[in-house]
């Protein structure tokens, strides 16, 4: 018997995974914080969900002295990593980490909120 593949519904939006821009430095080359939209680059735009917060993902995000804002799952995208940040409607988001699934189908990623745009 065949077993077929479960593909995921994302219907809580999309967000957009950014870097800041390498000009975006002050007169010291210090990385300026981000302010507007307009001082990121866009890596890639994913449709998500968002997800419950149990308790082990708490705990863990104590550990590394975050908080978690928001946990969202989305299709699994090679370049979205910790070094990014995220936006969602006007809210930029700091990703701390991001967990692929096993067969690299989905991922999710543990973000602590920034500041509004």
């Amino acid at each position: 018997m065949r077993t077929s593949k479960q593909i995921c519904a994302y219907r809580d939006g999309y967000v957009k995974f950014v870097k800041p821009l390498g000009t975006n430095v002050s007169s010291f080359s210090a990385p300026k914080n981000t302010r507007a939209e307009s001082d990121t680059e866009e890596v890639v735009k994913l449709a998500y969900d968002r997800m419950t917060h149990r308790q082990q993902d708490l705990d863990f995000a104590y550990s590394r002295d975050k908080t978690l804002d928001l946990k969202i799952r989305c299709p699994y995208h090679p370049d979205v990593s910790a070094r990014l940040q995220a936006i969602i409607g006007t809210t930029l988001y700091d990703v701390y980490e991001v967990d692929p699934d096993i067969n690299n189908m989905r991922m999710f990623v543990y973000m602590q909120e920034n500041r509004n745009l």
